[in-house]
Parts: structure tokens; sequence; C-alpha cells
């Protein structure tokens, strides 16, 4: 008799927890699923499409304005979202291949919106081309060849391809920053105090063109230390064309 009851109180305890294990269950809600390749292949593709409608946008509105320098603006942020598009689709391409549908798709509109943009953009492109120079060499520290030979040697790290026709130091000094901030974690007050010089990196695009990049030489003032920034092909910076004559 003492066995039956241990069999029926363990049975009860069974059907309790299972009962709490459906009840959570019916909380928590349908499992999530982890976004697959294909999945994240069609988020990617999106938002290149939205990199190219936004090219073809600013080109548009480089023909509603009146003022030459916002013409010039418009365009050349068409442009550098053309070489962000690029970039992307370079990484689609790795990630499925060339012959895959939504890959070949989103190249097809690429190509689309490259024509637009330069067909949109030429007669201003050809004026900006024509009157840009190359920046001056206003740095004038001794280590100028040194920072010279970093950038150039990131620069072949970071775009193996790209063949570098000057690198020009257009500012004359580091520009330099201090912050301090709080952290709570420890306790403390922690400072920061680095320097920056602003670098033009000029990379041959054709025989007749060129394109004017910004690079960067960050010091560390607190420990000497020194790195060269060259995240700055498919970011934030505007880039600049040039006619290659025109480089002296």
């Amino acid at each position: 008799m003492f066995a039956r009851f241990r069999l029926n109180l363990l049975t009860s305890v069974l059907v309790c927890l299972s009962s709490i294990l459906l009840f959570q269950e019916s909380l928590a809600g349908p499992p999530v699923r982890m976004a697959g390749p294909g999945r994240r292949l069609a988020m990617m593709a999106k938002d290149v499409d939205k990199i190219l409608d936004g090219a073809r946008k600013d080109a548009d509105q480089s023909k509603a304005v009146r003022l030459e320098r916002h013409k010039v603006t418009n365009c050349t942020i068409a442009a550098d979202k053309l070489r962000k598009a690029t970039k992307k689709i370079a990484e689609l391409e790795d990630m499925a291949g060339p012959e895959n549908a939504i890959v070949t798709g989103i190249t097809q509109k690429y190509e689309a919106s490259k024509k637009y943009v330069n067909e949109v953009c030429a007669e201003i492109r050809q004026g900006l081309l024509a009157d840009t120079n190359a920046p001056q060499d206003l740095y004038k520290g001794s280590d100028k060849g040194k920072f010279r030979e970093m950038i150039i040697s990131e620069w072949k790290k970071a775009y193996p391809n790209d063949e570098i026709l000057a690198v020009r130091f257009h500012k004359a000094n580091f520009e330099r920053t201090k912050t301090k901030r709080w952290n709570g974690a420890i306790k403390q007050w922690q400072y920061n105090d680095v320097s920056a010089l602003a670098v033009s990196v000029i990379v041959k695009d054709d025989e007749r063109v060129a394109s004017i990049f910004m690079a960067f030489i960050n010091k560390d003032n607190q420990d000497g230390s020194l790195n060269v920034g060259v995240n700055t092909k498919y970011g934030e910076y505007i880039v600049r064309e040039m006619l290659i004559k025109n480089l002296k």
C-alpha cells in the first residue's frame, strides 16, 4: 500500500512538472528563428538597394539646386554611395557567388545607377576635375619620410590593388584632442590625449583621373605610440577627383 502511495505521488509530481513546462512555453511564445545565409543575403542586398536609390536621389538633387557648390556636393555624395555599394556587392559575391540571382540583380541595378549618376553629373564632374589640383605638402616635420612610408605600407595592406600616385601632407600640424570620462566600474577618471595628422593619398583610377582619399597618422601622447588610419575609402569621408595631369 505504501509503495502504491509513493507511485501515485511520483505520478502527480510528474504531471505537475509537465503542466508547468507547458505553461512556460506558452508564455515564451514561438521559438526564435535565427536568420540563415539566404535571409542574410537578402538583407544585405536590400541595404545595397537603398544605397543605390540614395545615389540616384543625390544626383537628381544636383539638377534641382542652383548653387554650383551644392551641385558638386550632391554629385560627390552620389559617387561615394556608389563606391560604398561596390564594396558591399563584393561581399555579396564572396558570400553567394556572382551567379546568384540576388547578386546578379543587385549588380545590374548598380550598373544602371552608376550610368545614371555619371550621366547626370557628367558636366559638373568635368568642371570639378579641371579645377581640382593636388593638395600641397605643408607638414615640415623631420618624421615626414617615416610617416609617408607608414601610410603607403598600411594602404597597400588594406587596398592591394590600388596604385598610389602620391602622398601629400596637406596639414601643417597635428591636431590635438584631450578628453576625460568617469569610469564608474573602477571609480576613477580616465584621460585620453591624442593627436592626428591628416594626409591625402592620391590613387590612380584610370589613365586620366585619380581620386584623393584621406588617411591619418594617429599619435597617443601619453605613451608615444603611433598608428595609421586608412579605413577611409568607404565611410563618411568625402573623396575628391582630379586629373592626373594636374598632379604637380
